[in-house]
């Protein structure tokens, strides 16, 4: 079920609508298969870097993009590096960035995203930088092309992504000292690195991740004081459409989801941790829903059997339609990216 050039073949769903069963990836479908003594027939998630050497797999992954190449870009915070892979899933190239002005500081890789031309943008934490805590690194075939600061003021840098304009969107959250509630904003930086304006300040609550769609709507994926995760729409200028809940099963509690829009089609996909449909044990649940205008629905759902799941971390879409998203277990060793 393989492809010649080594691309994982796909078969049409099983089902309408949310209830639709992807045949060759679906846990359910393993799961059925094994009792009946065919394991053969299931073909499980491609792991990055599952062939490869140790030093070369993801440890912690912590943020996916892709490029135009096919390459999948993993963030690894274990490693402190960033490490590229190739659409079979083999390890090619990793790059580190100077993430702080004092090489024994204690810094961290927060999310990676890419532009039109293949960059890639590495969103760091310094915590011990004497210029700031939070900086972008933009690296071209691992050479850096240049690095700007993020602002104090919004807190807590959590992820990034860029619009058609190679504009920089960066989700940020703090806490507010006077009610202690979370406070989550969106703040737009030019090409340059200089700030321009923020949003979304008004209508988001906890927010977990962001995306840029095909007609360069922005989504944010939040999730309420009752842990019910919604998709806040924003056009590209920043005012506020609509939103929507994408989210059912119920959850594991302080998971963390994620959220990446696949623009050939204008679909967004979500991942989250989530217990299983049928029996017990964790899960990753993959919803693609498809948006047209203000109207939207779930197409597809895959759900994926994993050790007891953490959160997700980071997902991604390439250009051919996989998904490849970072899932963080407790057990030492089991965190990896899956592409199905």
């Amino acid at each position: 079920m393989i492809g010649i050039s080594g691309e994982l073949l796909t078969l049409p769903l099983i089902g309408e609508g949310k209830e639709a069963v992807n045949p060759l990836h679906d846990s359910r479908v393993a799961e059925v298969l094994g009792k009946l003594d065919m394991e053969q027939f299931s073909v499980q998630p491609l792991s990055l870097g599952q062939e490869d050497e140790e030093e070369n797999k993801p440890k912690i992954p912590q943020g996916i993009a892709v490029d135009s190449q096919g390459h999948i870009i993993v963030g690894d915070d274990w490693d402190r590096n960033v490490k590229v892979f190739d659409h079979t899933g083999l390890f090619q190239y990793s790059f580190s960035c100077p993430l702080s002005d004092n090489p024994n500081a204690l810094s961290s890789i927060a999310d990676v995203a890419t532009d039109r031309t293949d960059n890639v943008y590495v969103l760091i934490e310094a915590e011990k930088s004497a210029t700031a805590r939070y900086q972008v690194y933009v690296v071209k075939k691992q050479a850096t092309l240049h690095c700007f600061p993020l602002r104090e003021e919004a807190g807590e840098a959590l992820r990034l992504t860029l619009n058609k304009k190679d504009h920089i969107l960066v989700l940020a959250q703090s806490v507010d000292s006077s009610d202690e509630n979370i406070r989550s904003i969106v703040e737009v930086y030019n090409k340059d690195g200089k700030f321009e304006h923020s949003f979304g300040d008004q209508q988001l609550k906890c927010a977990q991740d962001l995306s840029v769609s095909g007609d360069d709507r922005i989504l944010v994926l939040d999730r309420d004081v009752d842990g019910v995760l919604s998709i806040h729409v924003f056009s590209p200028h920043g005012e506020h459409s609509f939103h929507f809940k994408v989210k059912e099963e119920p959850h594991i509690p302080r998971s963390r989801p994620s959220v990446a829009c696949y623009r050939a089609l204008n679909q967004v996909v979500v991942g989250y941790p989530c217990m299983v449909s049928h029996g017990k044990g964790h899960c990753v649940k993959i919803a693609v829903y498809t948006m047209q205008d203000e109207k939207h629905e779930i197409v597809r759902s895959i759900e994926l059997a994993t050790g007891e799941l953490v959160s997700t971390r980071g997902i991604a879409v390439t250009l051919k339609g996989h998904i490849a998203i970072g899932l963080l277990e407790k057990s030492e060793g089991n965190s990896r990216v899956l592409v199905v």
